[in-house]
């Protein structure tokens, strides 16, 4: 079995896998930025309404300021 060092040292540098790793990370900010921004601006994160047990979650959260 291969250790998981030797792993990492075998794929380290082949560009198949820095392609995959940049890919990975421009989706994860893509998924996060926006929603990031919208807390940062002091915007509700959902249109939820507290109907909903989502919607309260996150009413109360924005309502305690430390959204």
């Amino acid at each position: 079995m291969i250790s998981l060092q030797l792993f990492h040292s075998k794929i380290h540098n082949k560009r198949v896998f820095i392609f995959f790793t940049w890919i990975t990370r421009i989706a994860l900010a893509i998924g996060f930025i926006p929603s990031g921004l919208t807390k940062l601006l002091g915007n509700k994160f959902t249109l939820l309404t507290v109907d909903n047990p989502v919607g309260l979650f996150f009413e109360a959260l924005y309502r305690t300021g430390y959204y």
